[in-house]
């Protein structure tokens, strides 16, 4: 594993991996503690083998602060197993995310993220396609709804600070937040980039976090179906 700066305030890294994959049983000894009697979903599937792979990786990070808010965070990663590097599986892989904070006033900010995935070459085991839906996503919709070789992803959130308790030693109040999650993953023939022919889903909701966002509660929807349910999550930290 390799690191270095750049005059940009940008991170470099060069890894080399080999990395061993086998599928788990489920074990059945585990319970919520909410919902004794509902039992478990089966862990995600993935194809057995051993990967021999370089990952280059370009990151930013975020000049961000709690009195701010504010502030730019990107990394790009580009994958390459198998070839001369043996292995059971041969993929390019690449996924970019962008995130940024912009304060708007000092009560409120807009939070924003892109994201984009693709595999150029080669097929993608299942353990490296890309999911899309959950807590970090859609979140209306079940952990990874959409999976694939491609993936395409904006959020927004829209946050306003209601109140604020500030002395010695702590700071406390309540946020509420407007959030919009859109994106897909897909299948794309022959490992084509065809994002214009795909159907976008649009979840959009509500949620209260404290000053400190070490607490989030959202509600949201799924905007495309006038019928759905209200998915309710509960988070321990800002999703981005």
């Amino acid at each position: 594993y390799v690191s270095w700066r750049v005059p940009d305030f940008s991170t470099v890294s060069l890894q080399a991996r080999r990395d061993r994959y086998r599928s788990l049983d489920l074990n059945d000894g585990v319970r919520s503690w909410f919902h004794l009697q509902r039992p478990l979903r089966p862990n995600p599937a993935i194809d057995d083998g051993r990967t021999n792979s370089v990952v280059v990786r370009l990151e930013r990070l975020a000049q961000r602060s709690t009195a701010t808010r504010a502030g730019l965070y990107h990394w790009i990663e580009m994958e390459r197993a198998g070839g001369t590097m043996g292995g059971d599986f041969r993929y390019l892989r690449l996924l970019g995310d962008v995130r940024g904070v912009v304060r708007l006033s000092p009560a409120t900010s807009l939070s924003l993220r892109g994201v984009l995935g693709t595999c150029t070459d080669g097929t993608l085991p299942r353990q490296k396609r890309f999911g899309l839906g959950g807590v970090d996503g859609l979140r209306a919709h079940t952990l990874n709804a959409f999976q694939g070789s491609q993936l395409a992803s904006a959020q927004a959130e829209y946050t306003l600070g209601l109140w604020a308790l500030r002395g010695t030693g702590c700071e406390a109040g309540l946020h509420t937040i407007a959030v919009l999650d859109v994106g897909t993953a897909w299948d794309g023939a022959g490992n084509q980039w065809d994002v214009s022919r795909q159907h976008f889903a649009t979840d959009g909701g509500f949620g209260l976090a404290t000053s400190e966002d070490d607490v989030r509660l959202y509600v949201a929807r799924d905007l495309s179906a006038p019928d759905s349910k209200l998915i309710w999550s509960l988070r321990l930290q800002r999703p981005f």
